[in-house]
Parts: C-alpha cells; sequence; structure tokens
C-alpha cells in the first residue's frame, strides 16, 4: 500500500503529538513512570488515528484525516499546557487519564465513520471521487 503525501503529512503529524504527550508526560510524572500503563493509555488515540490512516482511499478522506489528528494534537497539547504548566495543583496528573478518554471517543467515531463510507462504496452506493474524475 503507497501513502500519498496527505498520509504521510498525517503521520508525520501523528508522530508529533505523540511526542509532545510523551515529552509532557515525562515532565509530569519523571521518566522512571515512563513505560507504564498510564503512558500506554494516554497514546492510544494516536495509534487509532493512525490506525484511521489505512482507511483513507481518496484526497478527501486523507484530508479529513489529516484535520483530525490535527486537532487531535492541538486539544491534547492545549490542555496539557493549561493543566499542567499554568494552573497546576495536586490533582493535574488526572489529565493523563481523561483527555486520552475524549481523543480516543472522537478517533472511534471517525474510524466508524471512515469504515462505514468503505463498505458503502464497496456496494456502489457512494461513487469515489478518484471514479468520478476518470469518467
Amino acid at each position: 500500500m503507497t501513502f500519498s503525501k496527505i498520509n504521510l503529512t498525517a503521520i508525520a503529524a501523528l508522530c508529533l503529538g505523540a511526542l509532545g504527550t510523551i515529552s509532557v508526560f515525562i515532565h509530569a510524572a519523571g521518566f522512571s513512570r515512563l513505560f507504564g500503563p498510564y503512558l500506554l493509555w494516554a497514546v492510544t488515540p494516536y495509534a487509532v488515528l493512525g490506525g484511521a490512516c489505512f482507511f483513507a482511499d481518496n484526497r478527501a478522506t486523507s484530508i479529513a484525516i489529516l484535520v483530525a489528528i490535527t486537532l487531535a494534537d492541538i486539544f491534547a497539547l492545549l490542555v496539557y499546557r493549561d493543566v499542567l504548566f499554568i494552573h497546576s495543583g495536586s490533582m493535574s496528573g488526572l489529565v493523563f487519564l481523561f483527555v486520552p478518554f475524549y481523543q480516543l471517543a472522537g478517533a472511534i467515531i471517525l474510524l466508524v465513520v471512515l469504515v462505514a463510507l468503505r463498505f458503502a462504496r464497496r456496494r456502489n452506493r457512494i461513487p469515489s471521487l478518484a471514479n468520478d474524475r476518470k469518467r
């Protein structure tokens, strides 16, 4: 399977967001907690969004995935910055439980929509944009 430039950009944004999450996690919890279950939970939405890149079969779905990944990255990094650096408190560590929950909900919704569109296209109910250009 070959990836388009948009999919490669989406994967790069995905890696950038995951690295940002890991660096904030190291800052908040320390390097000794890096390989624990909390970090695995914090990067699970990025794995699901990475799996969504395999369902991109035309330019429109690739751009939708790129936008979803970018929004998830911006949301997480803004919330982490606000909770951990600006308004830090004794309960700030809980941000690593709740932010991935919201990201994962959005990623699962995106994945369900992409799978439904792919099955609908296979049944020829919704023609692909790539097929419309060839005609």
